[in-house]
């Protein structure tokens, strides 16, 4: 875990990496965040399976808010509003394009009460 300003920060390469993090943390999370292309397991899957885990009591602490980032939901691609679809009904809460400016990440984090309101 690192400590970036505020904020606790978890690290995983890929999406197994993911589901393994949250399901053997002590510490709940106060947000998940995915890319949704990613080596070994995709966001999608990932979240898939972090909410399922959720949903059957695996995971011991409260639901929390889970966002995908991916560069398949910028203006200029055909199926972005299949890829928003497909990872809402993953369990993700919201989606974002990539690339966003840092000031949309705070934005994000202040959403969900993880920073303070300015």
């Amino acid at each position: 875990m690192k400590r970036f300003d505020c904020i606790d920060v978890d690290f995983v390469n890929d999406g197994k990496q993911l589901v393994d993090k949250v399901t053997t943390t002590k510490i709940p999370y106060g947000i998940i965040m995915s890319d949704y292309e990613m080596p070994i397991m995709n966001g999608e899957d990932a979240f898939k399976q972090i909410t399922a885990l959720f949903k059957s009591g695996a995971i011991v602490w409260s639901k929390c808010p889970m966002v995908s980032v991916t560069s398949k939901v910028a203006s200029n691609e055909n199926d972005h509003e299949e890829t928003i679809q497909l990872l809402q009904a993953a369990g993700a809460d919201n989606v974002l394009g990539k690339p966003f400016p840092v000031s949309r990440l705070a934005d994000e984090l202040r959403r969900y009460g993880l920073l303070p309101h300015e």
